[in-house]
């Protein structure tokens, strides 16, 4: 994985994005403010209170420039909520989800094909690649979900953002 949130991630372990927070510095869009995980944490829990009390009922990070791009990016509410799904799943940076298809459509109340043709359609757009099945530790069997496009995607529109906005300024 690569790009300036990896590179950052890898430099900075200690501090965590926060796109809400006012800037302690800015860089590729995303403001990172210099608050660590627990503090973090701890804005979580007094924001949702007792809605986020563990690894059960915690929460799940979203760029902000996914859900303001849903539009731009032609994503259906489906899609949009079969994508949040799988990011629920991805707990480390450097290991890729892999969600059930059964445990997403259970989740939403559809039909297992109607996700997998949500599925298909993110594939279709660039968004994520289905990866073919591989046994963690000797375990059953998965499929995870590479979202190096989404990432690149989202990093590209934070760009055309900056470029846009620099624009209107020196107007």
């Amino acid at each position: 994985m690569q790009g300036p949130f990896w590179q950052f991630l890898r430099h900075e372990k200690r501090l965590i994005i926060d796109p809400g927070a006012r800037p302690a510095y800015y860089k590729t869009g995303l403001y990172f403010s210099a608050m660590n995980a627990e503090t973090h944490q701890s804005v979580i829990r007094a924001r949702w209170r007792g809605a986020v009390t563990d690894a059960e009922t915690g929460y799940t990070a979203v760029p902000d420039i996914l859900i303001r791009s849903q539009k731009r990016l032609q994503l259906s509410a489906t899609e949009m909520v079969v994508l949040l799904n799988i990011l629920l799943h991805w707990w480390q940076p450097d290991e890729w989800p892999f969600p059930r298809i059964s445990t997403i459509s259970e989740r939403m109340g559809i039909g297992r094909r109607t996700v997998e043709r949500a599925i298909q359609s993110l594939r279709e757009k660039g968004l994520l690649i289905r990866l073919r099945s591989e046994s963690i530790n000797g375990g059953p069997s998965v499929r995870r979900f590479d979202l190096s496009g989404l990432i690149h995607t989202l990093e590209r529109l934070v760009e055309e953002n900056e470029r846009f906005k620099s624009k209107q300024d020196n107007q």
